[in-house]
């Protein structure tokens, strides 16, 4: 018997634009999010906002503050804004400075970037919370992160590796009990395969997919992976260009964090 794929129509929405909010990502990219003031209901879930993904996008769409747009599931998933269905005659302005830390923006391709890798608060959150996630670390909630991070404890991924069960327990909310448990699952798991080490430093557009790509195409070590040019990368199939070069510049400007997570014992 043939099999026969049916596709039915996306189920459409009407919702209103209360709230534009600017997040920055772990790499310093700035996505704008529209928030729905009432919630709109899609396939029985109250979706309460969407991503814009980029100010190119607000820009062909005409979105702002007060517009109604249609809104529908993306794969039944994810919320997304097809078109404005009332315009109010202008659309959303970029930030010129990121709103996390006040930086200049810089413009890179269709993004925003926010070029304050070290003193931006939400990018530092941000790496250190892809980090534990890719090392599957589950102690190392959100909260313990952030108030790491205000505590001045924590001002890099490698500083993980020097905090003592002492400094964790000192920490709100944190018991004695509870900052060795988190200790103890964080050097429990120092031993960490070559793609998900690479994958989980946040370079943009790196994961550890693509690290293992690499790796299958016989760049299978730490060394090798120094060695080569965004050229080289480029070669290996499914690397983009964008890809080898984002791959290539983000190997250099953390070299020395890789360094000091060696010198660490991680393995």
């Amino acid at each position: 018997y043939a099999s026969i794929a049916y596709k039915f129509d996306a189920i459409y929405k009407e919702a209103t634009i209360s709230e534009i909010l600017v997040t920055v990502g772990n790499s310093g990219r700035l996505t704008p999010v529209a928030i729905f003031n009432p919630k709109v209901d899609l396939l029985g879930a109250k979706v309460e906002k969407a991503s814009l993904h980029n100010f190119r996008n607000i820009k062909d769409l005409g979105v702002d503050v007060g517009c109604k747009v249609l809104v529908c599931r993306s794969n039944d998933v994810i919320p997304y804004i097809e078109e404005v269905s009332e315009s109010t005659g202008s659309a959303f302005q970029p930030p010129t400075i990121c709103p996390e830390c006040g930086t200049k923006v810089l413009q890179m391709g269709e993004y925003l970037q926010c070029p304050n890798t070290s003193g931006c608060k939400a990018q530092l959150c941000g790496r250190i919370k892809n980090w534990v996630k890719e090392l599957n670390l589950l102690e190392w909630g959100d909260s313990l992160i952030e108030k790491l991070i205000e505590s001045k404890k924590v001002k890099s991924i490698d500083d993980l590796y020097k905090l003592s069960i002492e400094d964790l327990s000192s920490i709100d909310r944190m018991g004695k009990k509870s900052a060795k448990k988190c200790y103890d699952i964080l050097w429990n798991n120092n031993e960490i395969t070559l793609d998900v080490f690479l994958g989980a430093l946040s370079i943009p557009m790196i994961g550890s997919t693509t690290i293992k790509q690499i790796m299958d195409a016989g760049c299978d070590t730490l060394e090798k992976f120094g060695q080569l040019k965004a050229e080289q990368f480029k070669m290996v199939s499914g690397i983009g260009p964008n890809k080898a070069k984002s791959l290539e510049a983000g190997l250099l400007q953390n070299q020395s964090l890789i360094l000091s997570l060696i010198d660490n014992k991680i393995k």
